[in-house]
């Protein structure tokens, strides 16, 4: 029997292909006179600590959970098999046995802890429960499955406290319109509120339609405020609202656009003062309608909470939250409660900003952790996607002067690339210490990725993981080239069928996207302040890209796969490992090889450092700055699933050599780290062509040992100049301007532009 390899390997390519852009703004900061901002409120106001609550008695896993008055509703999810069930984990028959059956249960516990009731079980294996609602002191709840003929059933169940059926009955009318978001049911005035994407329909119990709203835009999230009003959250034409229901009329009542957005939050019943609350990655917020005023409650890093961990925070009242955690390693979810803490108890401690686009989830346990071990000092996560304008407003608090103590690197900062920071001078040189310190040094580290990361011999950042990037082609085309001029690149390309596609995509500003990511140094140099946009190498640039379509949004051929095999495509962009590269063999019969973008000295295997963290130049203690950024080349970081290949390669020899070893186990182990690490086995597909995954041989390994050695360049982006080129280039992709005046144009702007931003 084979098992099935877990999806991921292509999930993880798009990820890191994907764009990324800031989510909308929430909270409060104070802005400066260049229109920056960064946090600068009182954090002692947001400060939580463990309280002695706890909450037990659960069967299965935790898929729902909701405040219902001075109750905690909870909803799980248990998966039973027999022995020959468990005997038949991960295989076909597995999906084939009747002999699994799913129970979901739903308990209730007061606010205040103790052991939980069971208010229901159901064993009916297609069931699941999509929404829980308080309802007049009642728990309502929309129940969904499938009939005999295989279609979608809801039902709408009503029970007491004490789990005592109040009402039952079947709404599976509101799947007429489509599959709602959200469902719930009021029960005096006998409406079934079914919320779509576009629409919110009011019914009765029979089906009979009382009322239609058009949302007028994406519908967000539906939900209670704190007096039982149900509230919509929908995304309008670049704005945010949140539109109050009047049931009885069948009409909005309300509309209130939030300043800032509510960073598309699940809506729940507010407290206090607030009708609703929410929770983000880093905080838990009040919202006044009639104010139109978003509040922090709660700082969930300062207060010590890995906020990574987090699956929702549920706010009792302004001093009580409770907390659901996922715990990784043992896969399970439990609750913490916690209490506010007085301002005055709060112990001041020295504090670090640490500066990013995102934090990931990894980042912030590395926060958490470091802020319970050290006493005397504490980094504090300014995360910029909980703001409109993501790039743009760390940009202007840069701008502005106001810099971080430590910045978490995404290829850059904010607009800025890595190479125009450190020109500018913004990060410390962290070579002297990796030399004196004693947990870790530069030997530690695979030598191509550390020398490529150093500019002029000196380490301006360190980085946990890294993904190679390189472009796939065919051997048979390709032979054993490894690298070209742009001239040799162009050369190639001009010598296959004019209809031959480039890459994936064969729009032109997407064609010229993938080389300005690749190649953007060899025309920039941020340290002498030049710029080379006028030479014939960017001029071969502008004519490979306008080989592509005049198409302006991303053109992926599904049949990519299939045309790079025939010859119809020439590359595939590659970020490569090696269930990536066993993946593309497969696809293209052993006949895969892997080049490099072509630059002036024929080195384009690229790194992309993932996951990478520099200290400032100005930074207010940079020793202890060095003690928080040094986690990230350690061994006890980049063991966390590194098997997993979330970020990449690990950067450590010792940590990459156990990752590698990964690839070739033909039987499943436990590592020393205690992770369980499942040997290759499966299929995988794309574009209709599958290929066998299977444990590698050493030499396949070597093929990626050979690609790793090969980096001697790490990938970076510029957005500004990147936008300033794509402009220019436009005209010249119409047919309005001729190829040396674009490129002239195009050197006279970014000279311009790096003149002054240097």
């Amino acid at each position: 029997m084979k098992r099935k390899l877990i999806a991921g390997i292509l999930a993880f390519t798009m990820l890191l292909s994907a764009a990324g852009c800031g989510k909308k703004a929430v909270g409060q900061s104070n802005t400066t006179a260049a229109g920056g901002s960064i946090e600068t409120e009182d954090v002692r106001n947001l400060i939580f600590v463990p309280s002695d609550i706890t909450f037990d008695g659960f069967k299965g896993d935790i898929i729902y959970e909701a405040v219902h008055g001075d109750s905690l509703i909870v909803c799980t999810s248990e998966y039973q098999m027999d022995e020959e069930m468990i005997e038949a984990t991960f295989t076909d028959a597995m999906e084939d046995s009747d002999s699994a059956k799913s129970i979901f249960r739903v308990y209730s516990v007061p606010t205040t802890g103790g052991t939980a009731k069971l208010l229901l079980e159901d064993q009916n294996n297609d069931c699941s429960i999509n929404n829980v609602f308080d309802m007049q002191g009642n728990v309502g709840l929309w129940l969904n499955s499938f009939n005999e003929k295989g279609d979608d059933a809801s039902t709408i169940l009503v029970l007491d406290k004490e789990g005592n059926k109040v009402k039952e009955f079947d709404i599976s009318f509101i799947y007429g319109e489509g599959y709602p978001t959200s469902v719930m049911y009021f029960m005096e005035e006998d409406i079934v509120l079914s919320c779509y994407d576009e629409t919110v329909k009011g019914t009765d119990s029979k089906g009979k339609e009382k009322f239609s709203l058009a949302t007028n835009g994406y519908l967000m999230s539906a939900g209670l405020t704190k007096d039982g009003v149900p509230v919509v959250y929908i995304y309008n034409n670049d704005k945010e609202e949140l539109k109050t229901i009047d049931i009885k009329n069948g009409s909005y009542k309300d509309t209130v656009v939030p300043e800032n957005g509510l960073a598309a939050a699940d809506i729940r019943p507010g407290v206090g003062e607030y009708d609703i609350v929410f929770s983000t990655r880093n905080y838990a917020y009040g919202f006044n309608l009639a104010q139109n005023e978003v509040t922090k409650l709660c700082d969930y890093t300062a207060s010590d909470i890995d906020a990574s961990s987090i699956m929702n925070g549920l706010v009792l009242d302004e001093e009580s939250i409770i907390v659901e955690l996922y715990d990784n390693r043992t896969g399970e979810n439990t609750f913490e409660a916690y209490k506010k803490i007085k301002p005055e108890d709060y112990v001041e401690k020295k504090e670090l900003k640490l500066m990013c686009l995102y934090a990931p989830s990894e980042l912030r346990s590395m926060v958490i952790a470091f802020n319970k071990s050290h006493t005397d000092c504490r980094v504090n996560i300014i995360d910029y996607s909980e703001y409109e304008n993501t790039y743009e407003r760390m940009a202007a608090d840069i701008g502005a002067g106001n810099y971080a103590d430590i910045y978490y690197l995404n290829d850059g900062i904010g607009n800025f690339s890595v190479e125009q920071c450190i020109a500018k001078g913004m990060f410390e040189d962290l070579t002297p210490y990796l030399e004196k310190d004693p947990d870790v040094s530069p030997d530690d580290l695979i030598p191509s990725i550390y020398k490529a990361a150093q500019v002029d011999g000196k380490t301006y950042y360190v980085g946990g993981h890294f993904t190679i990037r390189a472009l796939i082609g065919n051997k048979q085309d390709l032979g054993d080239r490894k690298g070209w001029t742009f001239e040799e690149f162009k050369e190639y390309v001009d010598s296959k069928p004019a209809d031959a596609k480039l890459f994936s995509s064969s729009s032109k500003g997407d064609i010229l996207g993938y080389f300005l990511s690749s190649s953007m140094g060899d025309f920039v140099d941020w340290e002498k302040g030049e710029c080379y946009f006028d030479t014939p190498e960017f001029k071969s640039v502008l004519e490979l890209s306008n080989r592509g379509t005049d198409e302006e949004e991303l053109n992926w051929d599904e049949t990519s796969v299939l045309d790079l095999a025939t010859g119809k495509q020439l590359f595939m962009e590659g970020y490569l490992n090696l269930d990536e590269m066993a993946m593309y063999d497969g696809f293209l019969s052993g006949k895969a090889t892997y080049i490099g973008y072509p630059n002036k000295d024929k080195e384009g295997i690229y790194a992309s450092i993932n996951d990478s963290l520099a200290i400032s130049s100005v930074c207010s203690d940079k020793d202890a700055a060095w003690e928080f950024v040094k986690q990230i080349i350690s061994k006890d970081y980049q063991s966390i699933d590194y098997w997993n290949a979330n970020f990449g390669c690990p950067t450590r020899k010792d940590m990459f050599e156990t990752y590698l070893k990964t690839f070739t186990a033909k039987e499943d182990y436990t590592d020393e780290f205690g992770n369980y690490i499942y040997a290759r086995e499966g299929v995988v597909g794309m574009n209709d062509v599958e290929t066998s995954i299977k444990p590698l041989t050493d030499a396949e390994v070597q093929v990626f040992r050979d690609q790793v050695d090969s980096v001697s360049r790490i990938w970076s982006t510029d957005s500004s100049l990147y936008e300033i080129i794509c402009e220019e280039a436009g005209a010249y992709f119409a047919g309005d301007k001729t190829l040396d005046e674009t490129a002239a144009l195009i050197q006279n702007r970014a000279s311009t532009y790096v003149q002054e931003n240097k």
